[in-house]
């Protein structure tokens, strides 16, 4: 007999503030990457909004809900592999949280991200320049450029996989990860966990977010 399915907390709200958050600060930097005087301000400004809340979901990788937390969805390879021959042979279980391959997706947004801004805060050319530029020398800021623009298109390919990846799970699977992300909860077997993942003391959100203010305004200042 099939089990009914049942609606439960995965998300918590910290975890879905920092992802459309992102979204918002990824898009104003993409939108302004060409732009100079006050725009390019503006692109700075959102790299380091972006470069903040990378440094607060390395935190809450730590401290957030159940299903945010790196050790729930960071697998081991041979899971991940396992997962992956699933997938092409369309019988992948669903997962609650991210899938192996989602985990690891999440991990490599999170680096090459990190990857763009660093390289964006020292980079210069002859009109722009970064605001940690002034710490290298005028050829090894001009490499930074460069190396900044390259890994700014790493990212651009990422972001198409993650939402090939969405797209994937909502026609094959059924599953509207986005609509998971902007309410919090989704729709899993019944025989899936019972237990709340999104429930989590918003005061760790709190100091999480200080704490990345402080240590970002502290590189940047």
């Amino acid at each position: 007999m099939k089990t009914a399915a049942k609606t439960i907390p995965v998300w918590d709200l910290p975890t879905r503030l920092f992802h459309w958050l992102l979204v918002i600060f990824v898009a104003l930097a993409w939108a302004t990457s060409e732009a100079e005087g006050i725009l390019f301000q503006l692109h700075v400004f959102a790299g380091i909004g972006v470069l903040t809340l990378i440094v607060f979901r390395l935190f809450w990788g730590v401290v957030g809900g159940r299903y945010a937390r790196f050790r729930e969805f960071v697998r081991p390879w041979p899971e991940v592999r396992g997962y992956g021959r699933q997938l092409a042979t369309l019988s992948a279980p669903r997962h609650v949280g991210h899938n192996p391959l989602g985990g690891w997706m999440v991990l490599a947004l999170l680096g090459v991200l990190g990857g763009v801004v660093m390289t964006g805060m020292f980079g210069a050319d002859d009109e722009v320049a970064g605001p940690l530029a002034y710490l290298l020398a005028p050829a090894w800021a001009d490499a930074m450029a460069e190396v900044h623009e390259a890994v700014a298109t790493v990212l651009g390919a990422l972001v198409g996989f993650h939402l090939l990846g969405i797209v994937f799970h909502a026609l094959i699977e059924g599953d509207n990860l986005t609509r998971a992300m902007w309410t919090g909860s989704k729709v899993v077997p019944g025989e899936g966990p019972r237990l709340p993942g999104a429930r989590v003391g918003l005061w760790r959100a709190a100091l999480a977010l200080s704490l990345s203010i402080f240590l970002v305004w502290g590189v940047v200042a």
